[in-house]
């Protein structure tokens, strides 16, 4: 077949460094559990898409900026959430 690469296999979840640089946002939401393979993490949905929205704005900018004339900004969102709006 052309066009269709050839499977390779690859851990799941390999063992070794990990050299990513983490920043811890918030514990709300987040919780562990052990399995056979060891601890995992369980993060909630509503952790990743409130607690993250500021880091995800502080690293690339408010994507309502620019848009219109008097651009509305997501920033004021984030008190009423109870959260710190970013930088």
């Amino acid at each position: 077949m052309t066009g269709v690469p050839e499977f390779e296999y690859q851990e799941l979840l390999p063992i070794g460094p990990d050299d990513t640089p983490y920043r811890l946002l918030t514990t709300d939401g987040v919780s562990t559990f052990d399995t056979p393979e060891g601890r995992f993490v369980k993060v909630e949905p509503e952790a990743l898409t409130l607690q993250t929205m500021a880091a995800r704005i502080e690293k690339v900018g408010d994507p309502m900026q620019g848009m219109w004339r008097s651009p509305p900004s997501l920033r004021s969102r984030f008190e009423p959430l109870g959260l710190e709006s970013p930088a």
